[in-house]
C-alpha cells in the first residue's frame, strides 16, 4: 500500500512538472510525456494520448475506433438493459482487446460497477484501482477513488477507506465525487 501510494504521489509530481494541467477528461490531442522513457510509437495517421503510468513507462493511447466505439457501446447498453452477466463478460472482453484506447478507463470503471452489483467487491477494486494506476487523470479517476473508499469501508478497512475519500476530496475538490465523498466521510467512524 506504501509503495502504491508512493508511486502515485511521483507520478503526480511528474505529470504536473511536464505542465499539463490534470483535468477531468482525457483528450485526444497529443500530448507529451515526460522524456524518461522516450520510446513513445506515436503514430501520426491516429491521435494519441500520453498517459505516464509509472515513472518509468508512458503508455500511449490511440483513439477510439468505430470498432472499439461500437463494442463499448454494446457493453454500456448491457448494464442499461440490466444484464450484468453479459455486460461483465463485454466489458472485461473490451479492455482486453483495446488495452490502449482513451474509452478503456471508462470500460474499467465500469467493469468495476458490475462487479459491485454482482457482489463480487474485491474484483470490482481491482478494476477502480486500473482506472487509477492505468489511466491517471482520466475523467473516471475521481469516481474510481471515491468508489475504492466506499468499497473498502464495505469490506471493513476503514483507514484504507478514509485514504480514499480523503484523496478525492484533495485533488477533485470541484468534483461530484469529493462532494459525495465528504458526505461519506461524516457518516463513518
Amino acid at each position: 500500500d506504501r509503495y502504491i501510494d508512493l508511486d502515485k504521489r511521483i507520478s503526480l509530481l511528474m505529470t504536473s512538472n511536464a505542465s499539463s494541467p490534470t483535468n477531468s477528461s482525457v483528450s485526444t490531442k497529443p500530448q507529451a510525456a515526460i522524456p524518461i522513457n522516450p520510446v513513445v510509437d506515436v503514430q501520426k495517421e491516429s491521435p494519441a494520448v500520453v498517459v505516464l503510468t509509472s515513472p518509468l513507462t508512458p503508455i500511449e493511447l490511440q483513439a477510439p475506433t468505430e470498432q472499439s466505439k461500437q463494442s463499448y457501446s454494446s457493453a454500456y447498453n448491457l448494464i442499461r438493459e440490466r444484464k450484468f452477466d453479459e455486460s461483465e463478460v463485454a466489458f472485461t472482453e473490451f479492455v482486453k482487446k483495446y488495452p490502449n484506447n482513451t474509452l478503456t478507463g471508462n470500460g474499467y470503471y465500469w467493469l468495476g460497477e458490475v462487479k459491485l452489483v454482482q457482489g463480487k467487491s474485491r474484483e470490482a477494486l481491482s478494476s477502480f484501482s486500473t482506472v487509477i494506476q492505468g489511466f491517471p487523470g482520466h475523467g473516471k479517476e475521481a469516481d474510481a477513488l471515491y468508489k475504492m473508499g466506499t468499497v473498502s469501508d464495505q469490506l471493513g478497512d476503514t483507514v484504507k477507506a478514509k485514504s480514499y475519500l480523503q484523496d478525492v476530496i484533495r485533488r477533485f475538490s470541484d468534483s461530484k465525487a469529493a462532494k459525495l465523498a465528504a458526505g461519506y466521510l461524516s457518516k463513518t467512524k
